[in-house]
């Protein structure tokens, strides 16, 4: 799927669309009216860690020095009008986003029958119905993990990323693998696993399959394209991928609707 990035000269709308390299430099040019040479010459030029290594470093955080460097040789606030980000999930052949990416706080019970259904050929219903009772009173890390989440609405998202390649480096870039299992379904799994010594993950897994479901939110901040510009330096530079590279998206509990679509390759 090829991002929506809008033309600003035409006076559509300019989105911060980073699906890919490209479109993340059709945004930035978009966004700012340099071309995607300028952009890369620019952020050759710019060396950030023999800087913060020097004996004079910056006395600001990466970003900012890289906003402001930007700022200054392109003259532009970083100005534009949607963002699009990518929710990481795993689903069956049958699910659709039609109701939109749904909080947690919408989805305790769906999850723990759907996860039944997926199930049942390995647990019996009456397993499953005894360890939903009485497994929430146990004290091990992974219900008290889920108790966690299911209590507080800070933990209920949706969530999403701004750059989608860092859906496939989630270690490098230091998040949870969403596309192996969203945390609460392996929150669920393990609990299982703990009490009746059945491995119900790699069951679940082989039933699923990844989903990266992509929409569009009308929340713009200057640090997102900055992460997108931080990104492809890294790129330029042969860097790995860190939590400076990227920016995150919560839902704050409310159900999000505007999506493009889901890609399942992975």
């Amino acid at each position: 799927m090829r991002g929506q990035t809008g033309k600003g000269r035409s006076g559509s709308e300019k989105i911060l669309d980073c699906e890919n390299t490209d479109s993340i430099y059709a945004s930035l040019e978009a966004i700012t009216g340099a071309k995607r040479e300028a952009i890369e010459s620019f952020l050759r030029d710019i060396d950030i860690e023999s800087l913060y290594s020097s004996s004079s470093p910056p006395r600001v955080a990466g970003n900012v020095f890289l906003l402001d460097a930007f700022r200054r040789k392109f003259r532009t606030e970083l100005c534009y009008d949607k963002t699009c980000w990518f929710h990481l999930t795993r689903i069956t052949e049958s699910t659709t986003f039609d109701q939109g990416i749904l909080p947690l706080g919408d989805c305790f019970d769906s999850v723990f029958a759907w996860l039944h259904r997926l199930l049942r050929d390995v647990v019996s219903a009456e397993q499953w119905a005894e360890f939903k009772k009485q497994w929430l009173q146990k004290t091990s890390i992974w219900a008290q993990d889920y108790k966690r989440k299911t209590e507080n609405r800070f933990h209920w998202g949706p969530y999403a990323i701004l750059v989608r390649d860092h859906a496939f480096k989630s270690e490098e870039v230091g998040n949870h693998d969403y596309l192996s299992g969203p945390e609460i379904v392996e929150n669920i799994c393990y609990g299982f696993e703990d009490i009746y010594h059945i491995d119900v993950l790699s069951e679940f897994r082989a039933k699923t399959k990844p989903c990266i479901v992509k929409f569009l939110h009308d929340g713009t901040e200057s640090k997102y394209p900055i992460a997108a510009l931080r990104h492809v330096y890294a790129i330029i530079w042969g860097k790995k991928c860190g939590s400076e590279c990227n920016e995150g998206f919560d839902g704050e509990a409310v159900r999000t609707r505007k999506w493009v679509g889901s890609q399942f390759d992975r």
